[in-house]
């Protein structure tokens, strides 16, 4: 999509144009690179954080930490994909910043990389789909939310991914240069338009889910259930599914701006100058924001909880530590009253003194 504008068709050798020249060296293209590094770095780092205290703790469904874990390893993949993509280009457009014949990629080079950035784009869009769905049969209690359960969302996570990404790619590689292997040029117009709205029907369908899931988990939290236990249950599940709906609705909503974002630089093409506009799609790919999300507020959510709890721990021992005290106070008070009542009534000659017995 980068350089779509530019229709070239590489025969023999395949040479940048001044424009695609422009485009690869210039600091618009540069400093996205750099930008995204610092994104990269902070989805690898809260990543497998994360990834700890789903295990460690039990806030979430069995189910549900399944799609979780998934979700968050789908979104690595996908980083590590684009940043293999991305530092490519980089090492590239330095090493041939004077050279048009091989500054520029072919798609037999790029093709593996294309397929799998969308493969892993697709990944995480379904598994979010599927992790509505996992928490709407969670909130309505249709079954018990088991490990089988996870994977078998997991499996067809894989299932529509593959199917939709081989539709998707099911032309090949073709005979066009790239500035990256984000996407192709030489593209129909129409066939992209398409291909984006498939995202965005995705995150649309996303969305709508999250808020129906997310209105059954209110009306669930003010069901009265008949012991304490499953009062409590009820409020958990309540808080997390609440949580992670949430995050979900704001992941895909990032998400959904990147084809939302191209699909407006495409009915605008004619007006952007040639040299700036894939530079404009590059710094309009939103997936790696999105992708941060889920791992980062995991991440804080489930701290705040501990903490919150430890707070909570802390304060009972010290009302227990307090209560203690008071007990303590209340029976040395007894002690000495009836100690002196004792001594008055010895005294009084009411009461005979007491011998030591040897």
């Amino acid at each position: 999509m980068s350089n779509l504008i530019v229709d070239t068709t590489a025969t023999g050798v395949a040479c940048a144009s001044q424009d695609q020249m422009i485009q690869r060296t210039s600091n618009l293209f540069i400093n996205n690179v750099y930008y995204n590094i610092v994104f990269h770095l902070l989805t690898f780092l809260f990543t497998p954080f994360a990834i700890k205290k789903l295990l460690n703790t039990a806030y979430f469904q069995t189910s549900t930490v399944i799609l979780l874990i998934s979700n968050i390893s789908f979104g690595a993949l996908h980083n590590v994909i684009y940043l293999v993509i991305q530092l490519w280009s980089l090492e590239r457009s330095f090493t041939y910043w004077s050279d048009p014949c091989s500054i520029m990629f072919t798609e037999y080079e790029c093709f593996p990389f294309y397929r799998l950035n969308i493969l892993s784009r697709l990944l995480v869009m379904f598994n979010y789909i599927f992790l509505a769905i996992d928490i709407l049969l969670n909130l309505r209690n249709i079954r018990e939310p088991t490990k089988a359960r996870g994977y078998v969302f997991i499996v067809f996570t894989f299932i529509t991914s593959v199917a939709l990404c081989a539709y998707m790619t099911c032309d090949g590689p073709n005979g066009n240069i790239m500035a990256n292997c984000l996407s192709r040029t030489g593209r129909d117009l129409n066939e992209l338009r398409s291909q984006l709205w498939v995202y965005v029907g995705m995150a649309v369908f996303s969305f709508l889910l999250n808020v129906f899931s997310f209105s059954m988990s209110w009306s669930r939290n003010k069901v009265r259930q008949g012991n304490v236990n499953r009062t409590y249950q009820n409020i958990v599940n309540f808080n997390s599914s609440r949580f992670l709906l949430g995050t979900a609705t704001i992941s895909m909503f990032i998400m959904a701006l990147y084809p939302a974002g191209v699909l407006c630089l495409v009915s605008l093409v004619d007006t952007y100058d040639r040299s700036v506009l894939g530079n404009y799609v590059l710094w309009a790919y939103t997936y790696i924001y999105a992708i941060l999300v889920l791992p980062a507020s995991l991440f804080f959510y489930i701290r705040c909880i501990e903490r919150k709890r430890k707070n909570q721990v802390n304060g009972e021992v010290k009302n227990v530590e307090a209560a203690e005290r008071v007990q303590n106070h209340h029976f040395k008070d007894l002690e000495n009253l009836w100690e002196v009542g004792f001594d008055k009534a010895v005294k009084a000659g009411k009461q005979p003194a007491l011998t030591p017995i040897e």
